[in-house]
């Protein structure tokens, strides 16, 4: 079997394709059958190149895809006298509850693909609230202390 952690989805397909002919002309076939869905949510590094489909079983289901790169509720969690608080910000943009992840998740379900520019602008918000998170992320204690002073001091 090939390496998957080296092959595109073009490389395979490619691959699927020749397995096919070769098994409609009574051949054995060189490589084995590459199961497209495994390749996109396991080996891909990256989504280029990837139908609108693939995109989004990528971004949900790759560990390398923008909705795993969300943080979860403990990330944005804080406990402190056996309470627990949350930045109430970045608690709607946790995993679970993020709007442009909700919007994947309803495409990858639903029968009717997407557009292109439909798809873009939910990866590009995507790509946006993660990248907020991975600022607010290293100052997250200090966001805490400076919300419990001033409720102190109120």
């Amino acid at each position: 079997m090939n390496n998957l952690n080296n092959l595109t989805f073009k490389q395979a397909k490619s691959l699927n394709n020749k397995h096919i002919k070769d098994l409609d002309n009574g051949v054995t076939p060189a490589t084995d059958y590459i199961y497209l869905k495994d390749l996109v949510t396991d080996y891909l590094k990256t989504d280029d190149d990837l139908p609108v489909k693939f995109k989004i079983l990528f971004h949900l289901q790759n560990p390398n895809g923008l909705v795993h790169q969300l943080p979860t509720f403990n990330d944005v969690a804080d406990t402190r006298d056996g309470q627990t608080y949350v930045n109430s910000f970045q608690f709607c943009n946790t995993k679970y509850r993020n709007i442009w992840a909700k919007k994947l998740v309803k495409w990858a379900y639903a029968s009717k693909k997407p557009t292109k520019i439909d798809l873009s602008v939910c990866l590009n918000s995507l790509r946006r609230d993660v990248d907020d998170y991975t600022v607010w992320k290293p100052n997250k204690q200090d966001w805490f202390d400076k919300a419990f002073q001033n409720k102190e001091t109120a």
